[in-house]
């Protein structure tokens, strides 16, 4: 999968998700992009799916001119382990049961809900 992995999100979860085969664009350290609404606009020019903390992006997404067409997964809570985002992650996707493309998917500590975007 092509993943925009944000800033505030562990560099290490970034790298264990391009250690699993994915494809995977780290805001901060592989590119600089200071706003939440140009973080959006490259997601959906380069086909990703952002993977983020901050919840101003579910906000983002319910705007029609700020959509995410390729998704965003929000970890709506604060992870054990800095790599803790693509181990759950990687057992999201596993499961077969989510589809990113279209959905803010909001992964809490218990369960997974998604509304589309």
């Amino acid at each position: 999968m092509r993943f925009l992995v944000d800033e505030c999100v562990a560099k290490s979860s970034a790298i264990r998700l391009r250690m699993l085969g994915h494809d995977v664009v780290r805001i901060g350290t592989d590119i600089r992009i200071a706003e939440d609404v140009d973080i959006l606009a490259l997601a959906t020019s380069e086909m990703r799916t952002v993977i983020t903390h901050d919840q101003d992006f579910g906000e983002l997404a319910f705007k029609r001119e700020h959509r995410a067409p390729h998704g965003i997964v929000l970890f709506r809570y604060e992870p054990p382990t800095p790599e803790e985002v693509a181990n759950r992650l990687s057992v999201i996707i596993r499961s077969g049961i989510y589809r990113f493309e279209g959905y803010l998917t909001a992964v809490d500590e218990g369960k997974v809900r998604q509304r589309p975007c």
